[in-house]
């Protein structure tokens, strides 16, 4: 790829380079994209996660939107919805915690659900996060054990791990 020079380079229109953190966030969110060399590709792009045209080609605008919505050198960016792209009406800036919760559903391929598998002959029902586990069970069924996980979350206002 041949670098820009001059006024032709994006990155000279504002000078911010590597000058600012939220510059290599922006870099780094479309490469992510759109670069199929980037190990992430098949996590965003290669699942259709796209940038948004109002900040795919202006480094300033999504600026703008960063500092007006609460950026800081302890958060990061979070798609709300992790199966859409990045957008001002689906990114927040969350710590790491929060942005730890928010991922896409895991299950185990054996129980098709979130937080259960089969240990020792039943099905084991159990939440993690904030680098915590809570075994809520063990169960014969794999959906009573999923309904007993579903009902801990209700029951105890985890809506987070659902």
């Amino acid at each position: 790829m041949r670098k820009l020079k001059g006024d032709k380079n994006p990155s000279y229109k504002h000078g911010m380079t590597a000058k600012h953190p939220l510059y290599n966030t922006w870099q780094n969110i479309k490469s992510r994209c759109y670069n199929k060399k980037n190990k992430n590709y098949k996590n965003y792009g290669g699942r259709g996660i796209n940038v948004c045209m109002k900040w795919k080609n202006n480094f300033i605008c999504f600026y703008n939107w960063c500092i007006n919505n609460g950026w800081n050198k302890k958060l990061t960016i979070d798609r709300i919805n992790n199966n859409k792209g990045y957008s001002p009406s689906n990114c927040r800036f969350s710590d790491r915690i929060t942005q730890s919760r928010n991922q896409r559903l895991r299950c185990n391929t054996k129980s098709r659900f979130k937080g259960i598998d089969f240990n020792e002959s039943l099905w084991r029902s159990r939440i993690t996060g904030n680098k915590k586990t809570i075994f809520i069970g063990r169960f014969k069924s794999k959906y009573y054990a999923n309904n007993k996980r579903q009902q801990y979350i209700i029951e105890n206002k985890l809506q987070n791990f659902i």
